[in-house]
């Protein structure tokens, strides 16, 4: 557990690393965070695919980007979103470069579609102005680099008028008060009416040998990675359920070590109904 007065020491510390980067962006304040607003969806860990499935199938219009926490969740989410029939490409460090940059330029040559990357690398890349959203799905590694991110963004593409959607559990809602000690405007975005997909996902993955061992890999960096967070105060491992982030990668129940055909989720419930939104 952090120290007493640590997420506001914390706090203090991003605040000064979002300004010093921020001076290096621009030099007019109205075009700091112009482009792209920041917005934040309240979700549960179980609910969370269920959320962006609704979510994608009401923008096929639009372009998205979809940020993991790590290559091995890009790499599956990309395969259970096509297998859904999205129009969805993925770049990570785990193709090659030629692969990384034919993927990435067809993606920004399109209308609409889906781009699907690890967090890690978004610092990386020029980011196309006709994209719509940018999807924070798993937690980012640095509150400082995601505000940062955005921002940066906003101010490559100041004729854009997109938005930045971080999904939150209740127990992160401490992230909040690094956008208000930065004094960046941040809204809620409500969603009713959610896709009753569990059921669906659990039943594919549960069918597909190959997307199962897909899925069981990033289900254990996922667990990983939440676990090595830096920031504690927001992303605290101890606060997670495991049987509930797992139905967000279509198992009813943890998956079996070897992500295997014994995967105990192929004999237990579908993983109940719709989530249910406020």
């Amino acid at each position: 557990r952090p120290a007493p007065g640590a997420a506001r020491h914390r706090s203090e510390d991003v605040v000064r690393a979002i300004q010093s980067q921020l001076a290096l962006v621009s030099d007019r304040p109205t075009q700091r965070f112009g482009g792209y607003k920041h917005t934040f969806i309240t979700v549960e860990d179980e609910h969370r695919f269920q959320i962006l499935y609704t979510f994608l199938k009401r923008n096929t219009s639009s372009k998205v980007l979809i940020f993991f926490s790590t290559t091995k969740s890009t790499q599956y989410y990309a395969k259970l979103l096509d297998r859904l029939k999205f129009d969805v490409r993925a770049v990570h460090n785990g193709q090659s470069r030629s692969t990384f940059l034919t993927e990435f330029l067809a993606f920004g040559r399109q209308r609409t579609g889906i781009l699907c990357l690890p967090d890690f690398q978004a610092n990386d890349l020029a980011i196309p102005p006709t994209v719509s959203w940018l999807v924070q799905f798993e937690p980012p590694g640095d509150p400082t680099e995601y505000i940062f991110r955005v921002s940066r963004i906003s101010s490559e593409n100041a004729g854009s008028s997109g938005r930045a959607l971080l999904f939150l559990t209740p127990a992160q809602y401490g992230f909040l008060q690094y956008y208000k000690a930065a004094g960046v405007k941040y809204y809620e975005y409500e969603m009713h009416a959610v896709s009753n997909v569990q059921r669906d996902l659990v039943r594919l993955v549960r069918r597909d040998a190959r997307l199962r061992r897909y899925g069981a890999e990033a289900y254990r960096s996922y667990m990983v990675a939440y676990a090595g967070h830096g920031y504690r105060d927001i992303y605290n491992v101890h606060g997670l359920r495991e049987d509930r982030v797992a139905l967000a990668f279509g198992f009813a129940e943890p998956p079996a070590g070897d992500g295997g055909a014994d995967d105990r989720s192929g004999r237990a419930s579908d993983g109940g109904g719709p989530a249910t939104r406020r």
